[in-house]
């Protein structure tokens, strides 16, 4: 319980600590230190202890104890059997210690409200800027273009009433990411929304903490009292789910076979998840996980490289069969807009050649490789762009890289492509995001 919680007289049950099992009556709700570092107790009066039943004296921290609501329910949870004078007189001389001292100095943990506006400035952070929507270079997807493909494709919903998540799986720097804070400025502008929506993004990867996804207490300085204080801080899948926006699941197949069951049921016509890491009170004296329900505007977008890629993982085929994937590689359209160099892309395609089918090379060579490629020579010139192009790939490969850009003659053709004596460079102003 909180201090703030207590009342004088109130009964409570002990939950931890020399009591613990014991119900208790509330003296004084003013925290007092006991004389221990770091305790703010309340002085209590706890019950049934002595063996002719009378009760003793103490101070007890107010976390550990939860109100007797009902006496039903307070009676069938009875305390234990009262100790031996001699036992009861050692216990009143022990120093329990708390199980987390660091909380110690605090006596309640602070829940902001959760935010439910899509709009609200506190998700500006997470919206792109209104430019990707005029800078992505679109694809063609059966006589549409790809945003209009997925928006419509967003429209459909499953027997809950919300948009089915969709994957994009596809080579790294084929323009994945770029997409997604695309579509997030193309659902605000037909929702008529003055910014673009907020991107929620999970990164994917064996490391990734749940903390940081499912949320978790910490210690900050309130402004307000230059004082430390514990906050409960909601995860980033927590901050989707309320407000909705676009939760975006980036490189899904990075995540362990042991992190990825966490979302199963928000990815299913459930669309929710128990938070193990956020206790809630039940209404009977008792906590239990908090089970999130996410928004009917929520929208799940995931990306992933295909198996081959370091980091990947084994993904549950539950996983695989909750989501509606779309290939999503090199573009050719797309390449000839961001690359000008007809040279490069030949050679680009001759590198990803030598990697899909004869596995000569193990390094994927993506469009934006290719981009930076083209602009360094049109700046820096073949000679000094080529060998820097080198450095992306292992020592091992250099050789052979080098071996393919002579047997295409591709140093010969970009001497004609960018002559000596040219100040003009050969360049595109156009960005494409890995």
């Amino acid at each position: 319980m909180k201090s703030t919680q207590l009342r004088i007289g109130q009964t409570v049950k002990i939950t931890a600590g020399r009591w613990q099992g014991y119900e208790a009556r509330i003296v004084d709700t003013q925290t007092l230190s006991d004389g221990q570092p770091h305790a703010r107790c309340v002085p209590v009066h706890v019950l049934g202890v002595e063996p002719d039943g009378s009760g003793v004296d103490d101070y007890v921290l107010p976390r550990y104890m939860e109100p007797v609501i009902y006496r039903e329910v307070a009676q069938s949870f009875a305390p234990p059997a009262p100790p031996q004078p001699a036992l009861a007189s050692a216990l009143m001389n022990t120093v329990v210690e708390p199980s987390i001292a660091h909380l110690d100095d605090f006596d309640e943990v602070v829940e902001p409200e959760r935010i439910t506006d899509p709009m609200h400035p506190v998700y500006d952070c997470r919206r792109p800027d209104w430019s990707v929507l005029d800078r992505y270079i679109r694809r063609n997807i059966g006589g549409m273009t790809d945003i209009d493909y997925f928006l419509r494709k967003r429209q459909q919903k499953d027997g809950a009433g919300y948009s089915i998540p969709l994957g994009l799986l596809g080579e790294t720097q084929s323009g994945k990411t770029m997409f997604v804070q695309a579509l997030a400025c193309a659902v605000a502008k037909e929702e008529g929304y003055p910014k673009p929506m907020p991107v929620f993004t999970v990164m994917g990867s064996s490391g990734l903490d749940i903390r940081d996804v499912f949320g978790g207490i910490g210690s900050v300085i309130d402004p307000r009292t230059n004082k430390d204080v514990l906050v409960w801080m909601d995860g980033i899948i927590n901050e989707a789910c309320a407000c909705g926006g676009i939760l975006y699941l980036d490189e899904l197949f990075s995540m362990t076979a042991s992190q990825a069951p966490a979302l199963y049921s928000l990815l299913d016509e459930r669309h929710d998840f128990e938070n193990h890491l956020h206790a809630v009170p039940n209404g009977y004296g008792r906590y239990h996980s908090e089970r999130v329900v996410a928004n009917k505007n929520l929208w799940v977008l995931t990306t992933a490289n295909p198996a081959g890629y370091k980091g990947v993982q084994a993904v549950p085929e539950a996983m695989l069969n909750r989501i509606d994937w779309h290939p999503w590689d090199y573009d050719e359209a797309v390449e000839k807009v961001l690359i000008p160099s007809s040279t490069i892309r030949l050679l680009g395609e001759a590198l990803r050649t030598a990697r899909s089918t004869s596995r000569v090379l193990s390094t994927p060579v993506g469009t934006s490789a290719l981009r930076r490629l083209n602009e360094n020579i049109a700046l820096f010139g073949a000679d000094v762009a080529i060998t820097q192009f080198y450095g992306m790939f292992t020592i091992t490969e250099r050789d052979k890289v080098q071996a393919i850009i002579e047997d295409r003659g591709i140093l010969d053709l970009l001497a004609i492509e960018y002559p000596q004596d040219s100040n003009t460079p050969t360049t595109t102003t156009v960005e494409e995001s890995e």
